[in-house]
């Protein structure tokens, strides 16, 4: 009987601490993770379609992406419009891109957009922005940033 008290006890615990659950996966959930798994295969896609030089599809396969907020369509379209791959070059483009998946957490577009604050590469050149961002990315490893800043 005791040892029956001491193991409800101990469920309640675990229940209580969040260990365990009792709770099954909603729907939006369930439905959220397949659109990222979705989501990686059309920028695998989009990947292969840049490295064989088909701009035209990389970018077909990305704007949709970015436009619903993929930070690593985000990151890769900022940089086709940096180098002018299949568009017109326009820094200014690749910062405004960068700009949006630096804000969800994107270390590579935190560090470009560094770069492009520290070179004034369409934006006005602001050494304390360059800094801040660079810090950004470089807490979340990114070598680069980490040996800009000295880390």
């Amino acid at each position: 009987m005791f040892r029956t008290h001491l193991l409800m006890l101990f469920c309640v615990a675990l229940l209580l601490s969040g260990c365990i659950t009792t709770k099954t996966p909603l729907l939006e959930d369930v439905k959220e993770e397949e659109k990222k798994e979705q989501s990686t295969e059309e920028i695998d896609d989009a990947f292969a379609a840049h490295s064989r030089g088909d701009y035209t599809t990389a970018l077909a396969i990305l704007r949709p992406l970015a436009a619903e907020g993929d930070a690593m369509a985000q990151f890769y379209l900022g940089l086709m419009y940096h180098k002018g791959e299949g568009v017109a070059q326009d820094h200014t483009k690749a910062v405004r891109w960068w700009r949006k998946a630096a804000e969800q957490g994107h270390s590579r577009a935190q560090y470009n957009l560094a770069l492009s604050y520290e070179k004034g590469l369409g934006v006005a050149q602001n050494y304390a922005e360059a800094i801040r961002w660079c810090r950004k990315a470089a807490d979340q490893g990114h070598a680069g940033a980490q040996c800009n800043l000295g880390v």
